[in-house]
């Protein structure tokens, strides 16, 4: 029964390693376009999901524990959250908010 457990654990050890590294160092692209955006699903996924703006019912800035994140809920589907932290500056996360909102403005009028 110890060395079921002691392997199982191992396991999950070498699992979560590998989680971080490759969250660490794979390259996250985010993309702002005239028809909509293009970011990771959360900091460890390694492909893009892409929202057009069209879809967007909601835009929330949501503010946790010192971490500003851009909340984009879809009609249908499942949100997409762009986290402050993973872009260079405050100035670069301003600019994505800026970019979204007059996509919006321009979509809504």
């Amino acid at each position: 029964l110890y060395r079921v457990l002691s392997i199982v654990s191992g396991l999950f050890v070498v699992v979560g390693i590998f989680g971080v590294y490759s969250g660490l160092t794979s390259r996250h692209v985010l993309t702002v376009d005239g028809s909509g955006i293009s970011a990771p699903r959360s900091g460890f996924s390694r492909e893009a999901t892409r929202m057009e703006f069209v879809e967007i019912a909601d835009v929330q800035i949501i503010e946790f524990k010192r971490q500003v994140m851009l909340s984009l809920v879809p009609r249908q589907g499942r949100k997409l959250v762009i986290m402050q932290g993973w872009l260079p500056d405050k100035a670069a996360f301003q600019a994505v908010l800026d970019a979204v909102d007059a996509a919006l403005r321009r979509l809504h009028g």
